[in-house]
């Protein structure tokens, strides 16, 4: 039953008012005069697009309309389809409010968590990401039944959001996820335990690594799917390495090595040379920077390890060679920036290292790479990167300004804050 007080109700009085028809109103409102006849009469409900160009055109009150189209949905209980389209609609539309107060019904109501998780995942898919959390949070906080696939996909959703952008709440959204991992959507299944091996090694949490890293190559196996086994190898090698695990290392190295995938072959024959120079082969530098000089297009993410062995070792006939045949694959990294927090390390590790180099040079441009790098660390709140930089300053303190020694300072308190 329409009745006056109602949006078709609003919109039929404001017609009268203008003594418009009803073919008059679709031609100006660009709809069809069938659409607008059932519309009008009841039969259908008002399309979101449609109660928009009315508002427009009629003058209509838009908190009063967009609060009505909420009140009758709830009286007549629709599919939850139609305010999953509401939620959607009016972040796209920039209407916050409207969409939080449809939110809020909906919680209060109780029954339509589909509708939340839907309207985020619509959101999220169309690249309102941050705009879609608020709908996966409300998952979250809302869900009892923890074998939910809804809640499971709602913590990955949040994982992915911060990926790339927010190396903490990444980290708190891989831990959660690992809770509900089993629940996860079969489609995401892989790409979920691959994101979360990722973020494990971006925060060194090495046993993480390796053992979601092993269900990942169980789970791809069964499917089939080199590329993922593959990719989880090189994290778990590269987990083992730091665990200072160098055999179990070699063994996940020798494991991708053997895919039939020409790349993952490349990438075992380099990274062996770096597991066993990190082992204390240091004989193999000589090696990987040949390596790396036979294979310069796709080496730029060796430029890191193999400068600060070079520095370390002090190695310094083959530093100067190194500048000389790396210019391009310098930049490259450089240029890399910002683009991921793999990326960040791997640049402020270099330019440590850089630093190291000029230091023990006597070369005074020492100091201020080490607080560039420091600087760096700083912003991306790489915390241990930052605190080496300024500890290399600090204990060059004869090579150092006053000025130099109070941006130090200046860093220090910025990582403490």
């Amino acid at each position: 039953m329409i009745t006056t007080y109602s949006v078709v109700g609003l919109i039929t009085d404001s017609l009268k008012e203008k003594s418009w028809k009803q073919t008059q109103f679709a031609k100006e409102i660009d709809v069809s005069p069938s659409l607008i006849s059932r519309v009008l009469r009841g039969e259908k409900p008002i399309p979101l697009s449609m109660l928009d160009k009315s508002i427009a055109l009629l003058h209509l009150n838009e908190s009063e309309c967009y609060t009505l189209y909420l009140e009758e949905w709830k009286m007549q209980k629709k599919d939850s389809r139609m305010v999953e389209n509401y939620l959607v609609h009016c972040v796209e539309n920039e209407k916050g409010g409207f969409a939080e107060r449809g939110l809020n019904m909906v919680l209060e109501l109780g029954g339509y968590l589909s509708a939340v998780y839907g309207a985020g995942e619509k959101l999220y898919r169309k690249g309102y990401r941050k705009e879609a959390l608020q709908f996966f949070d409300a998952v979250i906080s809302q869900e009892s039944d923890k074998k939910s696939s809804l809640l499971a996909m709602s913590y990955y959703r949040r994982l992915l959001t911060f990926y790339e952008s927010d190396i903490e709440r990444s980290e708190e959204a891989a831990l959660q996820l690992c809770e509900h991992l089993d629940y996860v959507l079969d489609e995401e299944m892989l790409e979920a335990h691959y994101k979360i091996i990722a973020t494990f090694r971006l925060k060194q949490k090495w046993d993480h690594v390796i053992r979601y890293g092993e269900r990942l190559v169980k789970l791809a196996k069964a499917l089939n799917e080199q590329e993922y086994i593959g990719d989880a190898l090189i994290r778990m090698a590269i987990a083992a390495r730091e665990k200072k695990d160098y055999e179990l290392s070699l063994k996940y190295i020798d494991q991708y090595g053997s895919l039939p995938i020409e790349k993952y072959q490349f990438f075992a024959k380099g990274n062996r040379l770096v597991t066993l120079i990190t082992a204390g082969e240091t004989e193999r530098i000589n090696d990987l920077l040949n390596f790396a000089v036979q294979n310069k297009e796709r080496c730029f993410e060796l430029m890191e390890f193999l400068l600060d062995s070079l520095v370390k070792h002090e190695k310094m006939d083959l530093i100067e060679v190194f500048f000389q045949e790396f210019p391009k694959q310098i930049k490259q990294l450089e240029s890399m920036k910002g683009k991921h927090s793999i990326y960040d390390r791997h640049i402020t590790n270099f330019l440590y290292a850089k630093a190291l180099y000029y230091i023990k040079q006597g070369n005074h441009e020492g100091v201020d790479t080490a607080l560039y790098a420091a600087d760096i660390a700083v912003q991306l709140r790489l915390d241990k990167q930052a605190i080496q930089a300024v500890k290399l300053v600090l204990e060059n303190v004869k090579m150092t300004t006053p000025d130099q020694y109070q941006k130090c300072l200046d860093l220090l308190q910025r990582l403490a804050s």
